[in-house]
């Protein structure tokens, strides 16, 4: 409604209202972001503006066709992990699946399925068996989805149920300045680098040296040097740093001792900025509190995000005898009489103790009904939930 009638643009220039943003749509999986946006000057408001922004960042999960040098992922289905691979000429990729060309990836766009040009071998014990059909995987471009699924691990990441929390909560949009303090993996970095792009920046600051120059070889290799700026520095012991002083619209602190980042990070957030914390333990929630208050920071709200996953299928269920009122109605008969007499009475009463100790009753009363089951679609959580991760801080700067 919006696009299409400005007068609506004029009643609502000065609220803050939620918009999707697809950034990447693929064959199989693709992943919608929501930004909070605040419209004060931008009457009337063009979607389609605000989209070409996001294409213009040249960073890999804007393109379409696959080339050589690119990050992709060979993926399976929902229950497999995807495999990250670097396309380069003339090499192979070989998993449980078979052998992938890359010479037979670049040039096509990402969500093809991609079939084994060998046939896939399978170890049972002490042998191998080799089927004579090929399989088949789908190639699908880079997201921080999938990245954060298949990354390697140089700290505890992360994951999307989190990540997702902390994008919404901090009110990212594109234009931000955004400060992150323990880099890790990068598993977050990527998240908030797609919510602020393409005019936003991130500064990211890691302690420890070796993950700091890993983490920046990974934001080059995916086309985020632009964007994402990363510190050897300790946040703790040093600060921010003076020349950060009221620049970031939002920090994001992931350390052991967060309160002792307070100080530094009130100096160098704009009024009414955001900061959250990550946090495993609520003694370590409440140290940091304890220092917003003192601070003056204000709507301090702490959440604990845990995904409880359902699982819907098929149930074969046992048919019921049909029952009228209180007695059992036999196969055939007839539902609608209603038999008063104490004979009537004596025989139910003999026929629902000699159910009682038959060994086959339940057999017998699935026989009366002339079916064996029924099928019911029902659901069910997963067995493997996954259980505390970590608690997120929020608050507001005065």
């Amino acid at each position: 409604q919006s696009c299409c009638n400005p007068e609506y643009d004029k009643k609502w220039k000065h609220k803050t209202l939620f918009y999707p943003w697809i950034f990447r749509l693929d064959e199989i999986k693709y992943s919608i972001c929501s930004f909070q946006i605040t419209r004060p000057f931008l009457v009337p408001f063009n979607h389609r503006k605000l989209y070409n922004m996001a294409q213009r960042v040249p960073c890999l999960w804007n393109k379409r066709i696959i080339e050589e040098g690119d990050v992709a992922f060979l993926w399976r289905g929902n229950k497999e992990m995807p495999q990250r691979l670097v396309v380069k000429k003339g090499e192979e990729f070989h998993n449980d699946f078979g052998v992938f060309v890359h010479d037979d990836l670049i040039g096509k766009a990402y969500g093809t399925r991609i079939y084994s040009k060998k046939p896939k071998t399978k170890t049972k014990g002490s042998r191998k068996r080799t089927r004579n059909t090929t399989d088949y995987m789908y190639i699908m471009s880079f997201s921080p989805e999938i990245w954060t699924d298949s990354l390697s691990h140089r700290t505890q990441i992360l994951y999307t149920t989190d990540n997702s929390v902390i994008t919404g909560n901090l009110h990212l949009k594109p234009g931000c300045r955004v400060a992150e303090s323990g880099t890790g993996s990068g598993s977050l970095s990527h998240v908030l680098a797609r919510a602020i792009g393409p005019s936003g920046h991130l500064d990211t600051f890691e302690f420890n040296l070796a993950r700091a120059e890993e983490a920046k070889q990974d934001f080059e290799r995916h086309g985020l040097s632009t964007t994402v700026t990363v510190h050897h520095r300790d946040v703790c012991s040093e600060g921010f740093g003076t020349e950060k002083e009221n620049t970031f619209d939002a920090i994001f602190l992931d350390l052991p001792t967060p309160w002792l980042a307070v100080a530094s990070a009130k100096a160098c957030l704009r009024s009414s900025g955001r900061i959250c914390s990550f946090s495993p333990c609520i003694e370590q929630v409440q140290a940091f509190c304890n220092e917003l208050q003192e601070y003056g920071f204000y709507e301090i709200e702490t959440y604990e995000c845990l995904l409880k996953e359902y699982m819907g299928n098929l149930v074969n269920y046992p048919t019921p005898c049909c029952i009228t009122g209180n007695r059992k109605v036999k196969h055939g008969s007839n539902e609608g009489t209603d038999k008063s007499s104490s004979n009537d009475m004596k025989e139910q009463e003999q026929e629902t103790e000699k159910d009682q100790t038959d060994e086959n009753s339940q057999a017998k009363k699935i026989a009366l009904t002339g079916k064996e089951s029924i099928q019911v679609r029902a659901t069910r959580p997963l067995a493997n939930i996954a259980g505390h991760t970590g608690f997120l801080t929020f608050a507001y700067r005065q």
